[in-house]
């Protein structure tokens, strides 16, 4: 998240810190990791916010059945 991070020191917030804390929150640790990496090419591809946003969520929403499935065997996956 270092592009995140220098913009976040122009305006003070450390939004870097917020999206892992919001993502923990929220119990998405697909879209922490997805991120950054989805910012960048969004940036690089013109991406509209909502572009990006779907983008994350859906990230997100693909993990979520693997995660199900492990915790249900109580197994690292």
């Amino acid at each position: 998240m270092t592009q995140t991070t220098s913009k976040a020191a122009k305006n003070g917030r450390d939004v870097t810190s917020e999206l892992i804390y919001l993502t923990r929150s929220l119990k998405a640790p697909a879209l922490r990791v997805a991120a950054a990496r989805l910012a960048e090419r969004a940036r690089a591809e013109n991406w509209t916010h909502e572009e990006y946003l779907a983008a994350c969520l859906q990230r997100e929403v693909a993990a979520q059945p693997r995660a199900i499935a492990c915790n249900a065997r109580r197994v690292r996956c």
